[in-house]
Order: structure tokens, then C-alpha cells, then sequence
């Protein structure tokens, strides 16, 4: 090991796993600095390692001072999240371009600075009731009002009040906090310069302005809202309205009134309108192509309320119907429902739900089989009614949170947004974050659409380089898909970089179980080492044999907060299968992996517990190893069983893969019928920033099953002391028996830390610091597992 003194710079630093390793190698170290925006990972850090100068923000760094050693990652919507432009309306938040202005949480348009894509990250799938979903990063925030119930003497009832808006981390959302958005305040006819007839035989131009006399006219924009439902554009010229014939009478009314010429044809199921005005052909082709193509323009949303009522009218006309006592629309196009919604809020100053149905690539109709796609389906009412959930206050829609749940790696993206940093994504207000995420559309790291945050450590280096003080060793650490067929291209573009920069590069994908931590956690690894330095090459660390357990992390007595309740366990086992069983690990497995949010859908081992709901000891939980209290064993569905192994769905052959005690199960996404590995056997999966597994502990006592008066009765001993003492009662079930049992909890934080390996020292002085538990599993599942940082610096620095 080198005797020198290595000078660090820690990019994106977290809770400072990197300085942990070099303190247990007893590397002679010294921190020049870190670069760190996460308070509670910055209050965590100094808790361990004492006051540390930080940089701050990266993409605020000018120049880095010279240190041996970078270490760096990059880390929140997916590029299919639904941005609101003011001239565009809705669009995907890949396709944003600097320049254009967004919608922000104060109901004005600010104009978009940065468009970043930052890189490979995990996310969630967030639900509410004013969108179908939302994917983010879990440290996104969103703009919400928390609900509260006071009690009203006078009406002796409690009454629903909510707290002003706040800004909440998607990871921390709950049941009682409203999510919502500004309603278009606009009230504007749009301007229409006509069209410019060019032609060709030497013959003037010849200019047209039709339609601006129609701008005003209610059944123009009912017509136009017809064109959006049912409308679509010949190849050979010409707008086309389709009207079932049930409700040719209204049409024909309409547009006889409006006074534009049309012709009539019928065919089979419907009448089409025919308009041969080139200018109309011209005008409906902002309104998109095909049915998955169709959009609202930001125009329409901007008109005024009695203009875009008729609109509404004449879309629900064509594709609405009124159904279960509400008002519905249903299209296969994402951002027509979502421009729709935009409308509903502006004319009736109503909330609406908005929903996705998956369907099946194929279905047959008569008798042919043909292509379909998924549907998008909004519903809303036009009255308030007293059993609303959501409601519309000075401006705003506010309506509840629903769930949330962890989706796959992704590519996220994020806007930056002058003056104002927030932003409307699918009908919910957003923070600037880091991240925003691009499912479906993944578009690497590539050259102009490269992480943001990468794309400023390249500058940093840039910068050292020019100054000639750049580090000899950097050391890159993030998710295993960055180095998978999609991503590789960029990722060797990334590498060919640094090796200009004047770096050589090893990589390499570790995995936290080959270095002694009972967590199955793959993470690529990138060692740069300055050309002028590295005499050697690298050479990545040796595997090493797995000694430890999951149950060697696990504290002996925790508190009664971490356990499920029974009703939630008889659901998790019996009912729910499919949904939430895998949340159990076993305590002699490998603990899988842990993700930030692990306080919200907890990692959950097993322990002994009283079913009796009478005795004055039901649910209490003591010691694994030691005396447990009374468990009534008086029959009733009380007495404990041994369990059977759990059957956890997986696309294998069987549909599913037995998980026996001491194996952990991973429960993201638990309807995928495509997921497979969520078994852990023997160790954890990898963790994330909540807690997404569970662990099955199965435990053995002695119970006193006494006469009833027995004050001993249903007492529970521990296999490994001594049993209560026999009495003359021979037969009848009377005698002490060894019981198996188990009960599900959540993993602490402390036992995250553990699987990362942190020691307690550290976590503790984290916790005492005043970090929460929330954001003590985030910190958790944010850092890097000590113990392959320790391999990998101790033969770098040999």
C-alpha cells in the first residue's frame, strides 16, 4: 500500500463511501473537497467525517483544485412525460428545446434554458388521480398540499383542510398529500393570416383568408372539436368528418348554421362531411395526423371559455359519451386525453381522472385481425358533488396521490426553467431536479443529449487539463445498464474521451456479494489512471467466498413500528400472492438489493409474535434468541404453523420460484409476469433508495400450553434456554411444545447501512445528527458498498 498521502475530490459524494474505504485500508488520506447538493447526505457526511469543504453544486463549479483522486457518478421523468408549452402544448420532454417556455407552478410561462439528460438512473411510477402515471426519479419533487382532518364542534363532524402548497421528494409522497396544477388563465382568438396560393406556370400568388371570420363563431370551434375526434385529411386534399347516423341531425345543423360549403356521402356505418376549403385543411393540421398522432395545441387550451366550451362540445359530440353518471373520452393518443383534461379544468373548473389500459398488440374485428394500441380514458364531471375527492381552488386543481412503486432503470431527463424552476408534467407541478426519465425513448449518453452532469465533470477535467493539474487516478461508479447493448456505444464514446484527456481505462461490472456483503448488487466500475502514471495497468480485485448471511446484519430486538400488521401479513401470504409475498427475506440469505425508498415498501424479515387479541400481549415481538411473552395456544386460528415455502412469481418454466428460509425476495413490479431473479438465495438483492424486499425469519420457542389458570399459560421460552418446568398433566396437548413461526418486518436503517457496509459507528453518528429514517434509507441505497471501493483502491493505491 502506498505511503503517500492521496489527495481526494469526491463528485456527487453522497454520505462519503469513497473516504470510508481509504480509512479502512489506513490509507493516509486528505479530502480536498467534496461535491455534494443533498442536505441530509451533507449533514450525514459531516456527522461521520467532521466539517468538509463543499464545492456544491457541479454545474456551478468553475474549477476543481488539484486532487490525486476524482470519484464521480451522474444520476427525473421519463422522455414520454407530458410537458405543458405555451405554444405546443403538451409535449414529450425529450423533444423540448431550449427556448421554448413552459407552464410553471405559478400559472405563468417561463422560458426553458437546458434540456439535460442525465443519464441511466432507477425510477418509480407515480399515481394520482389527475394522470395515468409518472416516471421519476425517487428524489424528484413535487408541488403538493397536505390534508388534514379537524375536528368541527358545531357541526360535530370533521371537516377536510389543507396546508399551503409545499414542495415534497416523490420518495416521501403519502396517502394525504394533493398533487396539482395552474389552469390556463388565457383568454385569446387566436390570429389567422390565411394561406398563399403559389404557382408554378408563371401565374401570380394568390392569397386567401377564409377562416378568420369564423374565430369567434361557437359552431367553427365545435366543428373543429368534431375534426379532433372524428376528422382526418384525404391524400388527395380535403377534411373528412365522420358523424354516426344517429347524430347526423346535430352536425348537419351545425355546420349548416356556420356556413362553410361541404358535401355529403353515406356509406355503411357513418355519413362523412366533405370539405374541399384548402385553408380548413390547413388550419386542422396543427391538430396532428392519424388517431395516435392528434394533439391539442396550445392555442385551443389559451381560448377564451365560451370559444373552447363549443370545442369540448364538439369533441365529446364526435368520441364522448356519458356513462356511470360521468362524462368520458377514451384515445389511443396519450397527449390529445391529457390537452382534453387541460380543457375540462379550464371551461368547468372541475377535476377529472385520467387512466391507461394496456391492450393486447393484436384483437380481431369483424372476423380481421388488426393492430391496436393502448388506451388513454378521461373521465369527469361538470357539477361538484359532495363525495368529490379532488377539487379546484383560486386557479389551481388539486387532486390526491395514489401509490407509488418502482419501475425499471431509465434514461432521466430534467428541464432547466428561468426565474422560476418548476414546471407541469402530465397535469402535476415539478421542482428542477436532476433527472428526468425516458421510458420507451432511451437515449444513452450520446452526444447532445449526454448526461448533463457528466457533460460537467468532461468540462472539469477539460479545465484541470488545461491548467495541467488533472488527478492521476478517476473512478467512475453507476448502474450495470450503462455497460448493456443499448447504452454501450456511448459508454465507449465516453471512455475514448477520457483516453484523449490522456487517461487509460479498465471497467469492470462487481458485484457487492463476491466482496464479503450478503447483497446482490451489480455496479460498473471505470478506474482512469493518467497515461504518465500507470507503469502497471490495473488489474480489478479477486473475488472472495461469501461468509456472511442476511441474518448477520439483523438487529436482535427492534421496535414494534417495524412490523406489518397481521391483517397485512394474512394478505401478504394468503391473498395478495402475487402482490406483495416477495417482500419477505429470509434471515440466513443474502439481503437484495436496497433502494431509497425502502421505508415505504419495506425489506421485511420474520420473528415471533403473539396472535392473541385478548391477552393484553397481542403483536408484541421480543428477542429471536430469548424469551418471547405469552402467545395464547388455546386454538382459535392462534396456534403458529410451520411455514411452506413461499411459491414467488417469476417467468420460469413453472411460473414461480420457491423462496425457503433464508432467501430474500425482491417484490418490485410484482404483476410482471416477465420478471425473473427476484429469489435471492441466501443474500439480499440490490438495494435502491427504499426498501423494496422482504425476509422471512423463521423461529423456534417453547410454549407452557397449560390449563387455562395457569398463570404460565401460553408462555413462550427460548429453544436455547431452558423449558418451563413439566408438570404431571400427561396427554391432551397440555405439555410444552417447540413452535415454528415467523413474522414479516421491515429492515431497519441501520441494517441498510449494515448492507452497505458502513459500520454502526457511522450510522449512528448519521442518526444522531438528526437525519431522519426516510432519508437514512435514501442515504443507504444512494452509496456505493464500502467493501468493493476497499478492493478496488487497495490495488489501485498497492
Amino acid at each position: 500500500m502506498s505511503q503517500q498521502t492521496i489527495s481526494i475530490i469526491e463528485l456527487f459524494a453522497g454520505i462519503g463511501a469513497q473516504v470510508a474505504a481509504l480509512k479502512r485500508l489506513g490509507v493516509d488520506y486528505k479530502t480536498t473537497g467534496i461535491s455534494e447538493i443533498d442536505k441530509y447526505a451533507i449533514q450525514s457526511y459531516e456527522a461521520i467525517n467532521g466539517p468538509t469543504f463543499n464545492y456544491g453544486d457541479i454545474t456551478k463549479i468553475p474549477m476543481l483544485d488539484y486532487a490525486d483522486l476524482w470519484t464521480y457518478s451522474f444520476p427525473c421523468f421519463t422522455a414520454d412525460s407530458l410537458v405543458l408549452t405555451e405554444r405546443n402544448g403538451y409535449k414529450q420532454i425529450a423533444d423540448i428545446q431550449i427556448g421554448e417556455s413552459v407552464l410553471t407552478h405559478d400559472g405563468n410561462f417561463k422560458t426553458v434554458e437546458n434540456v439535460i439528460n442525465n443519464g441511466v438512473k432507477p425510477t418509480v411510477k407515480i399515481y394520482g388521480m389527475g394522470f395515468d402515471e409518472i416516471h421519476t426519479t425517487e428524489n424528484h419533487k413535487f408541488y403538493v398540499r397536505e390534508k388534514a382532518r379537524v375536528w368541527n364542534n358545531l357541526r360535530r363532524s370533521y371537516d377536510r383542510v389543507f396546508s399551503k402548497p409545499v414542495w415534497k421528494q416523490a420518495v416521501n409522497l403519502t396517502r394525504n398529500d394533493y398533487l396539482g396544477f395552474p389552469v390556463n388563465k388565457k383568454s385569446i382568438i387566436p390570429e389567422w393570416n390565411g394561406i398563399t396560393f403559389v404557382w408554378s406556370d408563371g401565374r401570380s400568388d394568390r392569397h386567401k383568408n377564409e377562416i378568420s371570420k369564423y374565430l369567434e363563431n361557437d359552431n367553427f370551434w365545435w366543428l373543429i372539436g368534431r375534426y379532433v375526434a372524428d376528422g382526418y385529411i384525404r391524400n388527395n386534399g380535403g377534411v373528412i368528418l365522420s358523424c354516426g347516423k344517429k347524430k347526423i341531425t346535430e352536425f348537419k345543423a351545425v355546420a349548416n348554421e356556420l356556413g362553410i360549403n361541404y358535401s355529403l356521402s353515406e356509406d355503411r356505418t357513418a355519413y362523412k362531411f366533405h370539405y374541399s376549403l384548402k385553408e380548413l385543411e390547413l388550419f386542422v393540421k396543427s391538430f396532428g395526423k392519424y388517431a395516435f398522432g392528434k394533439k391539442i395545441p396550445s392555442f385551443i387550451i389559451d381560448l377564451p371559455v365560451k370559444q373552447l366550451k363549443a370545442f369540448l362540445d364538439g369533441y365529446m359530440a364526435g368520441d364522448g359519451c356519458f356513462t356511470n353518471k360521468k362524462f368520458k373520452a377514451t384515445s389511443v393518443s396519450r397527449e390529445l386525453i391529457y390537452g382534453l383534461a387541460q380543457c375540462v379544468a379550464k371551461v368547468y373548473k372541475r377535476p377529472f381522472s385520467i387512466y391507461k389500459t394496456k391492450r393486447a398488440k393484436t384483437t380481431v374485428i369483424e372476423s380481421r385481425i388488426v393492430n391496436q394500441r393502448d388506451t388513454y380514458e378521461l373521465t369527469f364531471n361538470k357539477e361538484n358533488h359532495i363525495q368529490d375527492k379532488a377539487f379546484y381552488e383560486n386557479g389551481y386543481v388539486w387532486y390526491p396521490f395514489n401509490k407509488i412503486e418502482k419501475a425499471e432503470n431509465e434514461v432521466v431527463y430534467d428541464l432547466t426553467v428561468s426565474d422560476n424552476h418548476s414546471f407541469v408534467v402530465n397535469n402535476a407541478i415539478v421542482h428542477n431536479c436532476q433527472d428526468l426519465s425516458v421510458a420507451g425513448k432511451q437515449a444513452g449518453i450520446s452526444e447532445g443529449t449526454r448526461s448533463g452532469l457528466l457533460l460537467h465533470v468532461e468540462r472539469l477535467l477539460e479545465t484541470a487539463v488545461l491548467l495541467g493539474n488533472q488527478p492521476k487516478y478517476l473512478l467512475l461508479e453507476n448502474v450495470k445498464a450503462l455497460v448493456s447493448k443499448k447504452f454501450k456505444p456511448d459508454f465507449d464514446r465516453w471512455l475514448q474521451k477520457l483516453e484523449s484527456l490522456g487517461y487509460n481505462n479498465y471497467w469492470q461490472v462487481l458485484n457487492a456479494k463476491d466482496y464479503g456483503v450478503p447483497q446482490n448488487r451489480e455496479r460498473v466500475f471505470v478506474v482512469s489512471i493518467r497515461k504518465d502514471v500507470d507503469t502497471k495497468g490495473y488489474k480489478f480485485p479477486e473475488k472472495i467466498p461469501l461468509t456472511r448471511k442476511l441474518k448477520d446484519v439483523l438487529e436482535p430486538v427492534v421496535d414494534e413500528k417495524y412490523y406489518l400488521a397481521q391483517e397485512k401479513v394474512d394478505k401478504l401470504i394468503k391473498s395478495t400472492f402475487h402482490q406483495e409475498r416477495d417482500r419477505i427475506q429470509d434471515e440466513n440469505s443474502v439481503c437484495q438489493t436496497l433502494l431509497a425508498r425502502d421505508y415505504k415498501d419495506p425489506k421485511c424479515i420474520g420473528n415471533i409474535y403473539g396472535l392473541d387479541s385478548h391477552g393484553g400481549f397481542g403483536g408484541d415481538v421480543f428477542d429471536t434468541n430469548g424469551v418471547s411473552r405469552t402467545l395464547m395456544a388455546d386454538g382459535g386460528n392462534r396456534t403458529p404453523y410451520i411455514t411452506e415455502p413461499l411459491h414467488i412469481k417469476e417467468a420460469t418454466k413453472q411460473g414461480y420460484s420457491k423462496a425457503y428460509e433464508g432467501d430474500s425476495i425482491n417484490f418490485d413490479q410484482p404483476n410482471s409476469t416477465t420478471r425473473r431473479g427476484r429469489v435471492g438465495h441466501q443474500m439480499a438483492n440490490t438495494l435502491m433508495c427504499s426498501c423494496n424486499q422482504a425476509v422471512v425469519q423463521q423461529v423456534g420457542n417453547i410454549v407452557n400450553t397449560g390449563n387455562w389458570d395457569n398463570p404460565q399459560r401460553g408462555r413462550i421460552y427460548s429453544p436455547q434456554g431452558c423449558s418451563p418446568a413439566l408438570n404431571t398433566m400427561q396427554g391432551g396437548g397440555l405439555e410444552p411444545k417447540i413452535l415454528k413461526d415467523y413474522r414479516i418486518r421491515k429492515l431497519t436503517p441501520l441494517e441498510c447501512w449494515r448492507l452497505m457496509d458502513f459500520t454502526d459507528e457511522e450510522f449512528y453518528a448519521a442518526q444522531l445528527s438528526g437525519v431522519s429514517n426516510s432519508q437514512l434509507y435514501k442515504c443507504a441505497g444512494n452509496s456505493i458498498v464500502v467493501a468493493v471501493l476497499q478492493a478496488i483502491f487497495k490495488e489501485l493505491l498497492a
